[in-house]
């Protein structure tokens, strides 16, 4: 997996980065209201609408998901001349996004999927489509092969989201991974349907597992099969690669000439699986097109692809979630920061092999000199040091509203580097006092003060042979009067200003 880092550096070059979106852009309509009665005229519910919300579908999650990303999005595409391709382009103008390459036939029927849903329990109680699938005239191909020359030196990748409702062609792919290729600029497809030979020569094609298995008439049921699909693919595709999208198992890239890369899925509740591709495919392009690896784009596609099945809906996800995600992954996959019962089971092997376990508690916001010096000490009094950390929710109840100033999974982190530490884990309530009874550490350490007999679960420990210390605390410095010095600190400079 990616460190915070190379995570970082990486999506910092996504912001700006040219990208040019070709499929069919649909609307997403829905339609809120109570239920509360059944139709005279047939066994139906009737649905009292209260509130009626639009958002931009099919390649238009897309353009969303780029968007979000902080990326210079380009689209093209064709739509109808009514409501439907009106509210499309105004959806689009709504993300900033420039519509020029949007092309209007009065023959088209843009597709429009309106689902019906209950304010009540959020039940999808009904959903109408309304759509064409033919294919666009070859006008409309010219339209957007012409703007696609007039712009094609600006664009950093070319993502092909098809949805098999007429705008990608046979002949409008072909042309477009021909312009792309004398380019040199990356052409990367989300497929549709049974057909791929249309998709010939793109850089990289994205089916998901399912898809596979129809275009190749073969049953994917282990590994065996998995890879054998995957070559099958490339050879008849002519393509750079192909990355197969497994759901919950992860996704798999196939290589020309190199071995199969397996990318597990990250371990999340889902949701709505709903959209997820999009978001993969978005990142995928983003990622070429600012010059990652292919393997690093991809470790950062399946991060996105795990926040979004978190949320319902078709959703976009952004560069701060992405951040943060992996932010809190990398704190607690650490192998210092410790849930509760197996810390418990590792205690007590420790205690088998004669080590001595210390243990102390605190808030530990806004780590400082008293702190360091603190930990300093409690370790040297045994063999393993574990610090329990008051929750942030705990954190506010005793220190007030506006604590902490460092949350959680960020305090953790930081006393993760520090040598002396061993073992973190942390505890909702206010005292660690369950926490002491469960890890039933050797040695139990507070500052001097205290007094002794004023120590929380110091009876628990004497009770089985443990004891208490309290070490000397640096005067003069905490977490109180570090906020306070800034506080005061703001304040003269703001005076200062005036």
């Amino acid at each position: 997996m990616l460190d915070l880092q190379t995570l970082t550096e990486a999506l910092s070059r996504f912001v700006d980065t040219p990208i040019l979106v070709v499929g069919d852009l649909m609307i997403d309509e829905y339609i809120w209201g109570h239920v509360n009665r059944v139709s005279p005229e047939a066994p139906v519910q009737i649905v009292e609408g209260e509130k009626e919300e639009f958002t931009l579908g099919g390649a238009g999650n897309v353009v969303k998901n780029l968007v979000s990303l902080e990326a210079q999005v380009f689209v093209t595409s064709v739509v109808d001349r009514g409501d439907t391709g009106e509210q499309i382009v105004k959806e689009l103008k709504k993300l900033g996004v420039e519509t020029s390459g949007i092309f209007k036939n009065p023959e088209k029927v843009s597709s429009r999927k309106t689902r019906i849903l209950s304010l009540d329990n959020n039940q999808q109680i009904l959903r109408v489509d309304r759509e064409s699938v033919e294919p666009i005239s070859q006008k409309d191909e010219k339209n957007i092969t012409d703007f696609i020359d007039s712009n094609i030196e600006r664009f950093g990748a070319i993502i092909l989201s098809d949805y098999s409702k007429g705008v990608l062609t046979q002949t409008l792919i072909v042309k477009i991974i021909a312009r792309a290729q004398k380019k040199n600029i990356p052409v990367i497809v989300d497929p549709k349907g049974n057909k791929y030979e249309k998709y010939r020569n793109a850089s990289i094609i994205t089916p998901n597992k399912k898809e596979a298995e129809t275009v190749l008439n073969l049953h994917i049921e282990d590994d065996q099969t998995l890879h054998k699909a995957g070559r099958l693919l490339l050879n008849r595709l002519k393509t750079d690669s192909i990355l197969i999208t497994l759901g919950k198992d992860g996704m798999v890239l196939f290589q020309k000439g190199k071995k199969a890369i397996q990318i597990p899925a990250m371990k999340k509740e889902v949701y709505d699986v709903t959209g997820a591709g999009d978001t993969v495919i978005s990142l995928l392009g983003l990622g070429v097109a600012s010059g990652l690896t292919l393997r690093e784009a991809i470790e950062i596609a399946n991060i996105a692809a795990g926040i979004v099945v978190g949320k319902i809906g078709t959703a976009a996800v952004t560069l701060q979630e992405i951040i943060d995600d992996v932010l809190q992954h990398t704190i607690y996959s650490s192998n210092k920061v410790l849930d509760p019962a197996p810390l418990a089971k590792l205690v007590g092997d420790r205690k088998k092999s004669g080590n001595t376990i210390v243990f102390t508690n605190g808030c530990f916001d806004i780590l400082h000199m008293g702190h360091t010096s603190f930990l300093q000490q409690a370790r040297q009094l045994g063999d393993f040091l574990i610090v329990g950390l008051n929750s942030d929710d705990s954190v506010r109840r005793l220190k007030g509203p506006h604590r902490p100033v460092v949350p959680l999974r960020e305090r953790a982190a930081i006393l993760s580097s520090l040598a002396g530490v061993d073992y973190i884990t942390s505890f909702e309530e206010d005292t660690p006092l369950n926490l002491i009874n469960t890890l039933k550490p050797d040695i139990l350490v507070k500052g001097d003060d205290y007094k002794k007999n004023e120590v929380v679960g110091r009876e628990i420990v004497e009770s089985y042979g443990g004891r208490v210390e309290l070490i000397k605390l640096v005067k003069g410095v905490s977490t109180t009067s570090i906020i306070e010095r800034i506080v005061q600190s703001a304040k003269t400079k703001g005076k200062k200003q005036q």
